[in-house]
Order: C-alpha cells, then structure tokens, then sequence
C-alpha cells in the first residue's frame, strides 16, 4: 500500500489465457482458463451466483469477480474472496484492472468522491501439514517435501539484502520465511527429495544462453550462497526457459537473489569499462585488468574458481587505486560493485 505505481512492476503476457467467462451446463456463467486445449472452470464465491475473470499472471493466480465481489484463484487455493484492508474499506466502484507475477493487484476507485489507484500486496500463504505441500506466494512458489506444524509463509521483495550483501545488480530478490514447521533433515544426502523447492518466473531473459546461466543465490548462516555447483555441487539452479522459470532445492528460508551466470556478468564488466571512453594511457592501463577478467572466465569455464577469484580481487585492487586518478569516483565504484557481485557468485571467500 502506498507504493508509487512505477515501482509496481511489469505485466507480461501470461503463458496460459484467462477467458472472462464460461457457460456451465445450468446456464451460468463461470470464470475459466484455458491452457493446453483444456478449460479450467474456476467456479464462484460461495452462495453467488456467476464469475468472470480479468486478468492472470504466470503462476495462473487469476483476479476477477463473483457477483460483483472481488476473487482471487490459484490452483492451490481455489478460488476466495480478495478482502480489501482497513485502508480501502471506504472505496467505492472499485475496479481491478491486472495481477502480476508477484501477486499484487492493481484497481482504482472513489473514495469521498475522488478517483483513486490503489494496490493490493498479498504476500501470505497458509502452509498446511503434510508431505509435497505446495505453496504460492507472492513472486515464488514453494514446494515444502515435509511440513510437521501448519502456519503461513511469506514472499516480501528485498532489495535490501541484496545490497548489503552487494548483490545489487539483480533480477529479483525476495525475503522468504514461513511460520510453519517443516523438516529437511535428509537433505545432505538427497537435496531433490527432501529440500524445499523454490521457483522463481523470469520474464525479463530473452535470451536461452542467458536464461540457462541465471543463478539463483541463497543467503545460508549469514553468508550468500551462489546455487550453481561452486561451493556445493549439490546446490545448483536449474532452468526452464520455454516456461522462463528458475528452481532450487534448499533446507530453509532467508533471502533470495536472483543474478546473471559469472560468464554474463564479465562480459557486461568488460563491456562497461570500454562504455567509459577512457584516454588512451588511462584505457592500457586498464588492458591487464580487463585481460584478469577474460582469464577468469575462462577459468570459471573450466572450473577454476580460485584462479577466477584471484583474478576479479586484481581487478577490484586495481579500481581502488584508480579511483580519484585514472578513474572518477564514480566509475571506480562501478566497476568495484560489479566485481564484488562477480566472486560472490563465484563463491569466492
């Protein structure tokens, strides 16, 4: 609530087509999806009497309304009514317009007879017992292989995490914690089968090679662990481009960040030290570092990553002594902030 609308986020196209309505065998009108040839009636709002539907994200959550009663639907939850909080219970003609992938709804209205945008934030779930429970909350959905205690888990964008673990550059970064009580003990020898699986859709990536070298980094005993075999051979993403969705398997909760693959991000290091236009001795000054940074892909290429390491740590000393002189402040920042993220990913210690 509250937020500027520029910050809301962008409203892909869905990978499944939401149909505003359906006729049912009695004669009613019923909201529906259709996916793959098949049609998903979505049903009503108890003791209503008809539904259709607006608008639908990645995930398939889908907004409309119930007999002129807003609804909410997901293939988990089915469909419920979308309560309004204490701040909009004096709107009036409330409209919804769209649901993005991160749940929250856009609509406008009149409060005391001025036009008014508003934004709902749903980013609780309810975490029910058993085993395999799967749950959608706001941009992420959660595979819990064992929940012993119920209770509600929570998706909050956080960019704040991500830049005090300097992280910054990123594609999404979520704070995930959950109430409920559940149970990874077994994930050292089976991370697929006991751990939680958490997926992230990327609408941004175009591009497969660049889809297929996201990492996924998750924040484990205070440090940020990259998810891509360097640390923990068992701990890596895995990738779906024709869905553009990205998955981990981890045995618990904390911050998320999602970055480019340490190939991409050396390539748009390199490219941003040429974007600079440097004079020619400040450019050859700078030739070795740029030539550490070809090094370290070829070294994280091959798996080496204490020898990438070394080589970002040369690059960033090098910017640091730069800075004032052969380098504005500003570039040197740049460039040391992009580094930074660069062994993080890595996992360079």
């Amino acid at each position: 609530m509250g937020e500027p609308l520029t910050r809301f986020g962008s409203f892909s196209g869905p990978l499944n087509a939401v149909r505003p309505a359906t006729l049912t065998a009695d004669g009613q009108t019923h909201a529906a999806v259709w996916q793959n040839g098949t049609v998903t009636d979505l049903g009503v709002i108890a003791d209503t009497l008809g539904s259709f539907a607006v608008s639908i994200n990645s995930f398939g959550q889908v907004v409309g309304y119930s007999s002129g009663i807003p609804f909410i639907w997901d293939n988990v939850n089915g469909v419920r009514e979308l309560y309004f909080p204490v701040g909009l219970l004096g709107i009036r003609n409330a409209t919804l317009f769209n649901i993005n992938d991160a749940g929250q709804v856009l609509g406008n209205g009149e409060i005391d007879d001025h036009a008014v945008f508003f934004l709902l934030t749903p980013n609780t779930s309810t975490t029910s017992m058993g085993s395999n429970v799967l749950v959608q909350s706001g941009g992420a959905t959660l595979t819990f292989s064992s929940v012993t205690s119920s209770g509600t888990t929570t998706v909050t964008p956080d960019q704040t995490s991500a830049a005090n673990y300097s992280l910054s550059n990123n594609l999404g970064a979520y704070d995930i914690s959950t109430t409920a009580i559940y149970n990874t003990s077994g994930y050292a020898s089976d991370p697929i089968r006991y751990g939680i699986k958490v997926t992230f859709y990327v609408s941004s990536i175009d591009d497969p090679n660049v889809f297929n070298g996201l990492t996924i980094t998750h924040v484990e005993n205070g440090q940020p662990i990259p998810y891509n075999g360097t640390i923990d051979p068992q701990k890596i993403t895995y990738h779906d481009f024709t869905s553009r969705k990205v998955w981990v398997y981890v045995p618990s909760l904390s911050p998320f960040v999602i970055v480019n693959g340490v190939t991409d991000q050396i390539s748009d290091l390199i490219r941003l030290v040429t974007s600079f236009n440097l004079q020619r001795g400040i450019q050859n000054s700078l030739d070795v570092k740029l030539q550490n940074a070809q090094d370290a892909l070829t070294a994280a290429r091959s798996g080496n990553r204490s020898s990438a390491c070394n080589s970002i740590a040369s690059f960033i000393n090098e910017a640091l002594a730069q800075s004032g002189n052969a380098l504005s402040v500003a570039q040197a920042n740049q460039l040391i902030a992009s580094a930074r993220q660069i062994r993080i990913t890595l996992g360079c210690r």
